[in-house]
């Protein structure tokens, strides 16, 4: 069994186990990936998972190509179904929701920066963290 050292002395039966628990919330993109993405202009939105298509599997140039449904804009003018690729396997599962940093490129037209997975129902906790952290990192400039 694993046990907390702060709850060692509850399963001891020294004291009763503390109430704590620790709120579960939204994936985010980290503030690096958030800062880089703006630097570089790409978009970020919410974005639902319809298909992958893994190409050239099992070579050094696999890459993985995702067909986007565009849920909500946090930045940029994204909208209906997109498609975006990156080098290397599939991370993304059909009918995921994540946030997504997207950036338009020669290589595959829309580009798979970043991404962090999104339970369906944080959506809309995930799109209000977004904002607000964006807002905080471009006021700390």
């Amino acid at each position: 069994m694993l046990v907390f050292a702060s709850n060692l002395e509850a399963v001891q039966g020294k004291r009763k186990a503390s109430k704590f628990k620790p709120k579960k919330i939204a994936t985010m993109l980290t503030d690096q990936e958030i800062k880089d993405a703006l630097a570089e202009g790409a978009d970020i939105a919410l974005v639902k998972v319809e298909k992958v298509e893994v190409q050239a599997p099992g070579t050094r140039g696999q890459r993985t190509r995702y067909y986007l449904k565009i849920d909500r804009n946090i930045t940029g003018q994204l909208n209906g179904t997109v498609d975006a690729a990156r080098y290397g396997a599939a991370a993304l599962q059909n009918g995921q929701y994540a946030v997504v940093a997207l950036l338009k490129s020669s290589r595959f037209g829309l580009e798979l920066l970043s991404f962090a997975v999104v339970p369906e129902d944080k959506k809309d906790d995930a799109v209000k963290a977004h904002i607000e952290r964006i807002e905080k990192l471009k006021s700390t400039k």
